[in-house]
């Protein structure tokens, strides 16, 4: 009996002491994962901040950066669990963790040929093209941001990066048996053939992300032909389309649903049929025949080149000496610039040039301007004015469908205007432009701001025409939305003493009664020889509010990439204002409110506005009582009788003409560069003779 018993003491030691060096074994290759890992996060971190990385090297390496950072923080938590995972189970969670997408770390402008295996050196290899004999050459390719962002969802689907995988040269047997059982759930698709069209989508015809010769060949991509990278994309947004998309409702799209929000989180609906339509229609019209242009630091024109089927471009140009190069395509009307800065070390550089054609979040005007105003039968008053415009996506927790011309259905606005003491408006049309650029900086800050005039609310896109319309300049096009909006807001009354100018009574009233009974009805004593009319004081705001419509023209090139441009807008609403209405809300109020920024592009920073406030009752008619102003007299006279007034109900209307306010500061800025560069010249000319002892 005391031998079966210390055989089994001796049984339990052994497995208690394997167990323990099995428990080692795993905790120390799990800390050698974990400090592999930080090891390699922390030399690709040191690779993409080096100055020596080129921009587009960095954008591509990002998102295998944050993939990297996310595995090694799940590695750190596994040390957390309250088992032990034995050393196969251990390599299987790794090897899960590594074949895993990190949807929410990596960015939405994943380059879609950009190699992560490329040079470390921003300068190309000695094989540069034809950049030699002291000729500098840029190449690259033009990419629309858009599609970058639907190509990094596409590689986010689980699907998608097990095909890929199967489809690499040596695959194992298990990543194909991968492949083929998610290929069987979407009713056996052919993951040989999606695997093939993302090698041709990654096959350039420049050698490698850094050099600009043309070899034919891609490193593990074979031979290609012009156009077949772009096929290659058409070809992949078609097979995302038809087998992904849930709207085509396909036999498996329950699961296609699934996936795309499984892998994308949030971010599935910023991908839809209808963005993909557009994209695959964006490549077919756009990337093919771009002119891409070169300037130097002074804004001179050096270089000029058309981009092929693929969109990739190259151009050879001569620089004296070596300097830094700005490179734009007039495929989003050269608004997107890069600037090559490396030409110190290097005589040709390859860059993408992101042209960004997703419709805009936040749409923001601020403008600068002149415009008279007045109501029915009233004296007009020019002022200046200052105006700005928000429209921002309002985040809401139930998916809104994103259109790729006009963004969000649903947004919030705001829109504030500061408009300063009346001017005397005394110069032409002509003179106006200038007379703007020049007073508007001489305004006091207390006068710059006398009234405000804000209105917000919510604004619901209810229909959208997405046709490519010509504008009446045929150079933009147009595509229009209209919206359902409400707002309420308010307006700044001015303070009862300012401006109140004194009349003078007709001393021979005797001859005219009817103007007689209007002073006698307004109380003035008999044998008053002034009167003045200063506004009833008021301790709240104008409020008003309206609902209504709202259309909106948003402007495109002629490659169908939005251009960097406010909307014109035109507003036709209903509600009540008190500013209109004699200081109270009622009666309805009719409201127009339009504004356009002319089209053409050595305008673009002219904007027009117009309002008109309207009270749909029967106009009212009365004897007017017309009076001298006494230019030598002030209401606080002791002489001058004062006859307090109500706000004004009668119909308003103003219309302005505005600078875009980039523009407008530009504008002071070159003038006064102007002004010292003609004083500097004139004192050159006209040296002052030093006194003589």
């Amino acid at each position: 009996m005391r031998k079966v018993i210390n055989y089994a003491l001796f049984v339990v030691g052994l497995i208690v002491v394997t167990s323990l060096e099995i428990s080692a074994q795993t905790v120390a290759s799990l800390d050698d994962k974990i400090k592999q890992a930080k090891e390699e996060v922390q030399k690709l971190d040191e690779f993409i901040q080096a100055a020596s990385t080129s921009d587009s090297l960095k954008k591509s390496l990002k998102p295998v950066l944050d993939n990297r950072r996310a595995i090694l923080k799940d590695l750190e938590q596994l040390k957390l669990l309250p088992v032990t995972l034995r050393p196969k189970e251990l390599g299987t969670v790794v090897s899960n963790l590594e074949d895993t997408p990190v949807a929410s770390a990596a960015p939405v402008t994943v380059a879609v040929s950009e190699r992560t295996e490329a040079a470390n050196s921003p300068c190309s290899s000695p094989d540069c093209g034809s950049a030699t004999g002291g000729k500098r050459m840029i190449c690259g390719r033009i990419r629309p941001a858009s599609m970058d962002q639907t190509l990094a969802l596409i590689q986010a689907l689980p699907s998608f990066r097990s095909y890929v995988k199967a489809g690499k040269d040596g695959a194992s047997t298990a990543a194909i048996a991968k492949a083929d059982e998610w290929a069987k759930k979407y009713g056996g698709e052919d993951w040989r053939r999606v695997a093939q069209i993302w090698k041709q989508v990654g096959n350039s015809k420049f050698t490698s992300d850094v050099d600009c010769s043309t070899s034919g060949k891609t490193p593990g991509t074979g031979s290609r032909k012009n156009g077949a990278q772009k096929e290659a994309v058409v070809d992949l947004l078609h097979w995302l389309l038809t087998n992904r998309m849930p709207e085509h409702k396909h036999p498996n799209y329950k699961e296609s649903q699934d996936e795309l929000k499984g892998a994308l989180g949030a971010d599935n609906r910023k991908v839809s049929a209808e963005v993909i339509r557009r994209q695959i229609a964006l490549l077919n019209e756009f990337i093919g025949n771009v002119k891409v242009i070169a300037r130097d630091k002074d804004e001179k024109l050096i270089g000029n080149t058309l981009s092929d089927q693929d969109g990739n471009f190259s151009m050879l140009f001569n620089l004296d000496e070596k300097e830094p190069v700005i490179v734009s395509t007039e495929g989003d009307n050269n608004y997107t610039t890069r600037d090559v800065t490396y030409f110190a070390d290097c005589n040709c550089y390859k860059l993408n040039i992101p042209v960004e054609d997703r419709p805009a979040s936040l749409l923001v005007r601020a403008v600068v301007g002149y415009q008279q105003a007045g109501a029915a039968a009233t004296e007009t008053r020019q002022n200046y004015f200052f105006d700005l415009f928000v429209s921002k996506t309002l985040p809401l927790p139930f998916k809104q469908k994103v259109s790729p011309d006009f963004g969000d259905p649903v947004r919030i606005w705001g829109a504030i205007r500061a408009i300063s003491v009346p001017q005397n408006g005394d110069f032409t049309l002509g003179e106006g432009a200038q007379t703007i650029v020049t007073n508007i900086p001489k305004l006091k800050a207390r006068e710059a701001a006398r009234v405000f005039d804000y209105l917000g609310g919510i604004e619901w896109r209810i229909a959208g025409d997405s046709s490519l319309l010509p504008s009446f300049d045929r150079q933009t096009r147009q595509k229009f939305s209209l919206s359902l909006i409400a707002g309420l807001g308010f307006i700044t009354p001015s303070t009862p003493s300012e401006d109140v100018p004194v009349f003078e009574v007709p001393p021979n009233l005797a001859s005219n009664p009817k103007l007689q009974k209007v002073l006698d009805d307004l109380g003035v004593p008999k044998n008053q020889k002034y009167i003045a009319f200063p506004r009833n004081d008021r301790d709240r705001f104008f409020r008003q509010y309206y609902g209504g419509i709202r259309v909106q023209t948003f402007f495109f090139n002629r490659h169908n990439v939005p251009l960097q441009r406010f909307p014109a807008q035109f507003d036709l609403t209903v509600g009540q204002n008190e500013y209109v209405t004699g200081g109270h809300l009622r009666r309805p109020v009719v409201r127009f409110d339009g504004y356009f920024p002319l089209p053409y592009e050595k305008l673009e920073f002219i904007n027009l506005f117009g309002t008109a406030m309207l009270n749909p009752n029967r106009a009212t008619e009365s004897t007017p009582l017309i009076l001298t102003e006494a230019k030598d007299k002030v209401f606080t006279n002791a002489d001058v009788y004062l006859i307090p007034t109500a706000q004004f109900s009668r119909d308003y209307y103003r219309f302005g003409v505005g600078f875009d306010f980039v523009s407008f500061l530009k504008k002071v800025m070159n003038k006064d560069k102007a002004l010292k560069t003609a004083a500097a010249t004139q004192q050159q000319s006209n040296p002052t003779t030093p006194n003589q002892p």
